[in-house]
């Protein structure tokens, strides 16, 4: 069964890691660039997980008062009964967890994978297979890296930039679609992605 993709704003979000281990730093590189606030908590914590300036560190056993002030909660360490714990206790707090060992029991158990991600700037795209082939969403992605480039995430920012300039300047939909439209084809036909105020003109003298 395909899982529906929520896409959302993390940034400032409490996030609980319980594991200190290498599969808690896999998670941890994968949420840094989204800004959460990360507080691991585990007897044992790699040096590379206590080099982050950004994350904060709790030496010690898992408590089951530690998911309280959680926005979502990842289980990954190597024991899998303390990682189902764990994801009872969210699922009966009703927050997010994803456990890393069990995922034939993530949607019973208030759950969410983690897709494989490619990111620049803004743009982001997520890979599932359900939790049956990682292999498969790893070599997706491969191929996805091979379109999404930076002079993607520029073209999203540019476009974003452009957002307020044409919705005052068309009063319709169907007529800021065609703005938008024309925008994208320049910026994907030129070697460098226009300016704002270029990508004015060229709207300008073509619509």
């Amino acid at each position: 069964m395909p899982y529906f993709p929520f896409f959302m704003n993390i940034e400032g979000e409490s996030c609980l890691v319980v594991g200190g281990g290498n599969t808690a730093l896999r998670k941890i590189e994968k949420l840094l660039p989204f800004k959460p606030e990360i507080h691991v908590v585990a007897k044992n914590i790699c040096e590379e997980i206590r080099n982050m300036d950004s994350v904060e560190i709790s030496e010690r056993e898992f408590r089951d008062d530690d998911i309280s002030d959680a926005r979502f909660v990842i289980a990954a360490t190597n024991n899998r009964d303390l990682n189902a714990r764990i994801a009872m206790l969210c699922k009966n707090a009703k927050i997010p967890c994803n456990s890393v060992d069990d995922p034939e029991n993530i949607p019973k158990n208030w759950g969410f994978f983690f897709p494989a991600l490619v990111q620049h700037g803004d743009v982001v795209v997520g890979i599932s297979t359900g939790g049956k082939s990682p292999v498969l969403a790893a070599k997706l992605r491969g191929e996805i890296e091979n379109f999404i480039d930076p002079k993607i995430a520029e073209i999203c920012e540019r476009m974003g930039e452009l957002r307020s300039y044409v919705k005052d300047r068309f009063p319709n939909e169907a007529a800021r679609k065609k703005a938008f439209k024309s925008a994208l084809e320049c910026c994907f036909e030129n070697d460098t992605v226009p300016g704002l105020e270029e990508l004015i003109d060229y709207l300008k003298e073509q619509i």
